[in-house]
């Protein structure tokens, strides 16, 4: 029984191993989450200030320019701005952790041989 054992536990070695040696991007121990997650905040940033300048030249043009809408829309915008933001930091924050987890995993093991 203990030579199953052992056998068994040399074969996840190496396969641990051969995982290790890809480079972990197929064996998603490598995550692109968080630089795509960058990349979404700046888009997405961009197009919701692109979106309330938007919103703000709609309501002060015409017949019924009413500038306090378009401060409402402005305050809005600045509140989407930072709800935007904070989800976008817990994403990160989130697969920062996984990251250092990982790391940790790493550690630990090549400790234990």
């Amino acid at each position: 029984m203990e030579e199953f054992s052992e056998k068994n536990n040399q074969q996840i070695e190496n396969a641990e191993q051969k995982s290790e040696n890809k480079g972990g991007f197929f064996s998603f121990q490598t995550m692109i989450t968080p630089v795509i997650m960058r990349i979404l905040y700046v888009l997405g940033a961009l197009a919701l200030l692109i979106y309330t300048f938007f919103l703000v030249g709609n309501a002060m043009s015409g017949y019924n320019a009413n500038g306090g809408l378009a401060l409402l829309i402005l305050v809005a915008g600045a509140i989407g701005q930072l709800c935007w933001r904070v989800l976008c930091e817990s994403m990160v924050v989130f697969f920062s952790i996984h990251e250092e987890l990982m790391r940790i995993r790493k550690g630990s093991s090549g400790m234990n041989t």
